[in-house]
């Protein structure tokens, strides 16, 4: 009985851990594209790149190089607006359109220059339309 339960067990995480593997073969690309366009608004077109491996960690090629950087390889505002286009590509691929639940926001434009803020505002006030945007900042 025992091993019949060992058996299932593991016939349940193998299934689970492909079923996972596929769940972010599809969600991964499509969540790179998403949040690569968020990611080029609101850094003027510096960056043309974003991509999300399947571990979901993150690298962002600025327009004209050649090689891909990850967060360590950025200033503290651009790896700010990075993971925001991330955390908002998420909220438009995984929250649904037909009942839309609010995203909140902690000190999302604490570190970004005059210019990157207001695009972040301005994404944030089309956002606006479609959902609650709430925005806490201590600035």
């Amino acid at each position: 009985a025992l091993e019949g339960q060992h058996d299932a067990i593991e016939l349940a995480v193998k299934t689970l851990e492909r079923a996972g593997a596929e769940l972010q073969g599809r969600f991964s690309p499509a969540l790179g594209r998403r949040a690569a366009r968020i990611f080029q608004r609101l850094t003027g077109g510096r960056y043309d790149e974003l991509t999300v491996s399947r571990d979901f960690s993150v690298a962002v090629r600025r327009s004209g190089d050649t090689v891909p950087r990850g967060s360590l390889y950025l200033s503290a505002g651009a790896v700010d607006l990075m993971y925001l286009a991330v955390r908002l590509a998420i909220a438009e691929l995984a929250l649904p359109n037909d009942e839309p639940c609010p995203i909140i926001l902690d000190d999302a434009l604490a570190y970004l220059d005059p210019v990157r803020r207001e695009r972040v505002l301005d994404l944030l006030g089309e956002l606006g339309r479609e959902r609650q945007i709430i925005l806490f900042t201590c600035s």
